[in-house]
């Protein structure tokens, strides 16, 4: 091989290494687009957080408690559209007040895949001023749909939080409208109302 070869040679490998560095580079932009790159894992404090689910009737509406739940998230402050979360519970866990009143809940739900109530968050896209739009799944009574809900995101230096509720027609998930007597009745909208607040872990 003679030494035009050999410029030639070398010329062509700085081309490629060249080539192969811009679209490795294209890609990591692509992906910091995506959101979700560069997120970090998220420590509820949850003596300070809570879960509601918010029910009006006819008659004796009331705001259920959520004690027990399981959040994972992942967030970089300031970077609210990497927010990745998943939200996971079972329906027993609710707690309306009222041992009767659990008892009548527990009975409307049945015991559609052991009560288990899951939330995926896939993306988090901006919505009205101050706020931004959560999009995932939810699994409730054994049926899987997509829902969407806006959400706020506040930080002041070393804590986290996030506000949101969820409307849930209870019927898109194969519940039936709850009627004590014949004019009383429970609203098939149910609200979920969350507060989370938390720091990134170290």
């Amino acid at each position: 091989m003679n030494k035009n070869s050999f410029c030639v040679h070398g010329r062509f490998m700085e081309e490629a290494y060249a080539a192969s560095m811009k679209i490795l580079s294209w890609f990591g932009l692509a992906l910091g687009l995506a959101g979700g790159v560069g997120a970090a894992p998220w420590q509820v404090d949850s003596s300070r957080s809570s879960v509601q689910v918010v029910v009006k009737a006819t008659v004796d509406s009331f705001v259920a408690e959520v004690p027990v739940y399981e959040v994972d998230v992942d967030l970089t402050p300031g970077r609210w559209e990497s927010t990745r979360a998943a939200f996971r519970c079972t329906f027993n866990a609710v707690q309306t007040g009222k041992k009767g009143r659990d008892e009548e809940m527990l009975h409307w739900y049945g015991d559609a895949t052991d009560g288990k109530v899951e939330f995926q968050m896939q993306e988090v896209v901006p919505g009205k001023p101050g706020e931004w739009e959560a999009r995932g799944t939810l699994l409730l009574h054994g049926v899987r749909r997509s829902i969407s809900f806006p959400v706020v995101f506040g930080d002041d230096g070393s804590t986290q939080v996030i506000d949101g509720e969820v409307p849930l027609d209870t019927r898109d998930f194969g519940l039936e409208v709850i009627k004590k007597v014949w004019v009383l009745k429970v609203d098939p909208v149910v609200r979920v109302r969350f507060h989370l607040q938390g720091k990134v872990r170290a």
